[in-house]
């Protein structure tokens, strides 16, 4: 009997192993991420992060150019939640990164891209830089790296 139970356990934890391994391919790693994140928030003493009301819009930061909303694109397999800020703008580094899925985007193609001119602001959230572009400019630049992802924006 009791060899019966061992096998019959060691099944299950097979079976949760296998369903762990599915959920790892599904789930980009950016998300698992931002999943360990949030934990880690949630384990902090809630006196240092005020408890916000479920009718606000979420936003990582409370200056001008934090994060308003976010917009869900998938696109061919790949999806990302692409934030916005408060004045409608994108992040142009985390498109290039989207793109990346698709075409292959050199290093300072976003670099060359901003040196022409464009307004943009620069902003940190959760550690990475954030290049705030108005939402014509990301799609112009996406046009250029794959005419797809434009249409989309």
């Amino acid at each position: 009997m009791f060899q019966t139970l061992l096998k019959k356990i060691v099944s299950w934890l097979r079976e949760i192993w296998s369903l762990f391994k599915v959920i790892d391919d599904v789930i980009p790693k950016q998300h698992l991420q931002a999943i360990r994140n949030t934990y880690q928030l949630t384990q902090k003493s809630t006196s240092t992060y005020p408890r916000r009301n479920s009718l606000q819009t979420w936003s990582s930061q409370d200056n001008a150019s934090s994060v308003a909303r976010h917009r869900y694109i998938e696109l061919e397999g790949y999806s990302e939640s692409f934030r916005i800020d408060k004045r409608g703008r994108y992040d142009l580094n985390q498109l290039a990164r989207f793109a990346e899925n698709f075409v292959w985007v050199a290093p300072n193609e976003v670099d060359d891209f901003i040196a022409d001119n464009i307004e943009h602001d620069i902003d940190y959230i959760d550690g990475t830089t954030v290049l705030w572009t108005e939402k014509s400019d990301c799609i112009e630049w996406a046009y250029i790296q794959y005419s797809a992802l434009a249409d989309l924006l």
